[in-house]
């Protein structure tokens, strides 16, 4: 009985599925001492998504994967099944990024584009797909 459940449960969560960087954040960016001379103006309220890389490990070890294969319309990405894959997902005038582990034994990921809309890196990400 254990090992049809296990069965059943690890099929369950087998396949395709769609991580999701938050479209926006508002993020509140301030300095720390005023520069003698200068007045100080606030920049944007909110910051749209702009990039999304792929680690293996932690984003703060510095391991950022190059896709296999990229242009206008998508990016794609391999990851070996022992690797622990995270998600960066980085907003446009903020060093504010956010991230997050992808599921266990993620095989590929597939970051797709909105071929008319630009950003300082490039095509806005519009969907993500993976499959483990």
């Amino acid at each position: 009985m254990a090992i049809i459940l296990f069965f059943f449960v690890d099929q369950l969560y087998a396949g395709s599925y769609k991580p999701q960087c938050p479209k926006e954040i508002n993020a509140l960016e301030h300095i720390q001492t005023s520069v003698k001379g200068w007045e100080t103006l606030k920049g944007i309220k909110n910051n749209f998504l702009s990039s999304i890389s792929f680690y293996s490990g932690h984003p703060k070890q510095q391991a950022s994967l190059k896709p296999n294969s990229i242009n206008s319309k998508q990016a794609k990405w391999s990851f070996s099944p022992n690797e622990t894959i995270y998600i960066l997902c980085q907003y446009n005038k903020s060093g504010i990024e956010l991230t997050q582990q992808l599921r266990p034994k993620t095989k590929n990921c597939t970051v797709l584009f909105n071929p008319h809309v630009q950003g300082d890196q490039g095509y806005l990400p519009k969907e993500i797909q993976c499959t483990d």
